[in-house]
């Protein structure tokens, strides 16, 4: 399934980009003075659970800094919906791979300690690391790893759903595939970050765990913050996580084997002073928390680190950010087991944002862009235009289980004639995202391809302007070695998402098949 660069940096999570700018055309306005703190903060919340409302989410922890200080920790609704229980400052939440940040600022500090650099050989420090490509094992460097430029492909289901150690998963890498060239093409990966994380513990000494807690937590003051499974489920007040209806519960995932790709829990209260440190540049409120020598190292662009055809977009060590006239806009996103955040930093306007919530949706991304607009441009607009978008959501994934229901319970023609009945039924309903991930969960991944082809097939038929449809065809036919029809559905995913460094490579694939 095709990830633009949107998704893949912000969206990513443990299961897979930059700050969404919504550029949609506002249909309220509030048209008021300029509101006090107070005021806005107020606004902003009201606003928020609305949209919370409208989504279906069930609930969401908010740390906002402001003016270089913490001005909020809490939340709205609830941390599980079936007992009434609300989301708090100290509820617990997964933040899934803005976790990777974390790892970013220990290397940080031990190379400031002149323990190792940037740009040391992952295989100096850690010999057991070993890929496909002999050069690239030798080559690899700390920064190419944090900044997602090995070429090495994604490879989730090595260790998703499955619990092989973290030696196992490093040992496996060697027989991995690559998906594009050697600090040329950005490819997002969480293997990665699992072996920056072995590494720290081979240069360190200490676990990556107890890295975290002694050199992040403890010097931030952030008492209920965890990095492992047993911290999180053993925590009274933790979230329950929610599929993206909003009602159906997903069980917390031990992914302690991949910890230093994003394992970290925390509350409200807690990750504000983790956004204070970096609002401000490495200062909090008690003291130095990191140079600002290594802020700037953290979150500015490198040579090879821009991703975006507009130079003005890059990715980091563990961040993701963009230039809006001169200033920075730096963030990251995750998401594990019905869990999701995102955080949101413009350090030159002393403001930052982290969202947590128990609910798989894009509702966050609104959030982030409205509390931005309230606090640092006065901006009270709102954009009805995405709002009504997430209540679309909200009903399409209402429908996912029935439709998942119908499509393997029954013939396929049979399926699509009820699925065409539904859609009659919900006419303002968009069900591309539902259908893709039955034709791939469902029936791709147990290769049942003509199925499989059949769903996208009716993807394409309903939604023909989305790269990601003819992307997901694509694949279904490659996996059914039919090549000249793969070949022809990248070809069209390519022209409508031309900068897609994953389709460009799954077309090498298909052609070097076809040879």
């Amino acid at each position: 399934m095709m990830k633009t660069l949107f998704q893949i940096i912000f969206l990513a999570g443990l299961s897979s980009s930059l700050i969404a700018q919504t550029n949609s055309v506002s249909t309220t306005k509030t048209s008021s003075p300029k509101m006090s703190t107070q005021q806005k903060l107020d606004y902003f919340l009201s606003i928020a659970d609305t949209v919370r409302a409208k989504r279906n989410t069930p609930g969401t922890g908010i740390a906002i800094v402001y003016e270089g200080e913490i001005l909020y920790t809490g939340g709205i609704g609830y941390r599980d919906i079936n007992k009434d229980l609300p989301v708090t400052e100290n509820t617990l939440f997964a933040i899934g791979s803005t976790s990777k940040a974390f790892s970013g600022v220990l290397t940080g500090k031990l190379v400031e300690q002149q323990k190792m650099s940037w740009k040391d050989p992952i295989s100096q420090h850690l010999p057991e690391f070993k890929l496909k490509e002999d050069y690239v094992t030798r080559h690899a460097n700390f920064e190419d790893a944090f900044m997602h430029m090995t070429g090495l492909g994604r490879h989730d289901t090595l260790w998703y759903d499955k619990q092989r150690t973290s030696v196992e998963l490093l040992a496996g890498m060697a027989k991995l595939d690559f998906h594009g060239g050697f600090r040329g093409e950005f490819n997002y990966n969480n293997l990665m970050y699992m072996t920056i994380g072995l590494a720290l513990e081979k240069i360190d000494g200490r676990s990556w765990h107890d890295q975290i807690k002694e050199e992040i937590f403890n010097p931030l003051g952030m008492t209920s913050s965890f990095t492992n499974y047993n911290g999180f489920m053993n925590y009274a007040e933790r979230s329950i996580g929610y599929e993206s209806d909003g009602t159906t519960i997903v069980a917390h995932r031990n992914a302690d084997h991949v910890a230093s790709a994003g394992s970290i829990t925390s509350t409200p209260k807690d990750i504000a002073k983790w956004l204070e440190a970096f609002v401000n540049k490495g200062e909090t409120s008690t003291g130095r928390f990191m140079s600002e020598e290594m802020f700037e190292y953290l979150t500015s662009p490198k040579g090879n680190s821009f991703v975006s055809p507009c130079s003005i977009s890059y990715y980091a060590i563990g961040w993701g950010g963009m230039y809006i006239d001169g200033k920075r806009d730096i963030g990251h996103a995750g998401a594990i087991d019905g869990q999701e955040a995102l955080v949101k930093i413009m350090p030159e306007d002393g403001f930052g944002i982290f969202i947590l919530t128990n609910h798989e949706s894009n509702a966050k991304y609104l959030l982030a862009d409205y509390a931005a607009k309230i606090f640092v441009k006065d901006d009270y607009e709102r954009d009805m235009e995405e709002e009504n978008k997430l209540e679309v959501d909200r009903i399409s994934a209402f429908y996912s289980n029935e439709l998942t229901e119908i499509f393997t319970q029954n013939e396929m023609t049979d399926a699509i004639k009820k699925y065409r009945a539904l859609l009659k039924k919900e006419p303002k309903a968009n069900f591309e995202g539902v259908l893709n991930s039955i034709g791939y969960e469902e029936f791709l991944h147990n290769n049942e391809y003509s199925k499989a082809i059949a769903i996208f097939k009716l993807n394409v038929e309903e939604h023909p302007e989305s790269a990601n449809v003819y992307d997901s065809l694509g694949e279904a036919y490659l996996n059914a070695k039919k090549y000249e029809l793969a070949k022809k559905n990248y070809l069209k995913a390519l022209e409508l998402a031309p900068n897609s460094a994953h389709v460009k490579a799954m077309l090498k694939k298909v052609e070097k098949e076809m040879k």
